[in-house]
């Protein structure tokens, strides 16, 4: 990586915006009885391919465990009638900007991300004990 992040944030301001242009319109389609679902659905695999192809192109590998299981975990939220009216695709894309982001990050800055990572270890910890955290 020359320093530049796979995602501008241009690309990730386009890329939220067309989720929530799609979560409308799949919103608005879902309202018609019987055919607006089966056509919201249609509309579901063309979304999920739309961004799995946009991911694709900016060097983001989507057969990840993670990243498949929230793409087809998008999918399917909005493919369950009613349900569709969430913003899964938008709280996907925003999910799969966030992860790449972060991954950039502690690729650029190895300490900070194994200081985190120690910090994330003694939360999780603290967690297990039932006890409130010192403050």
């Amino acid at each position: 990586m020359d320093g530049e992040s796979k995602i501008s944030d241009m690309t990730a301001v386009l890329m939220i915006g067309t989720a929530i242009f799609f979560d409308a319109a799949q919103a608005l389609i879902g309202w018609i009885p019987i055919v607006g679902n089966i056509l919201a659905d249609l509309f579901s695999i063309v979304i999920f391919l739309t961004f799995f192809l946009w991911f694709w192109m900016h060097g983001i590998k989507m057969i990840t465990p993670r990243r498949l299981t929230a793409m087809v975990g998008g999918g399917l939220v909005e493919m369950v009638p009613y349900l569709n009216l969430l913003p899964a695709w938008t709280g996907v894309v925003i999910y799969l900007i966030g992860t790449t982001k972060v991954k950039e990050m502690a690729e650029k800055h190895p300490t900070l991300a194994k200081g985190a990572m120690i910090a994330g270890g003694k939360i999780k910890s603290m967690n297990k004990t039932d006890r409130l955290p010192n403050v």
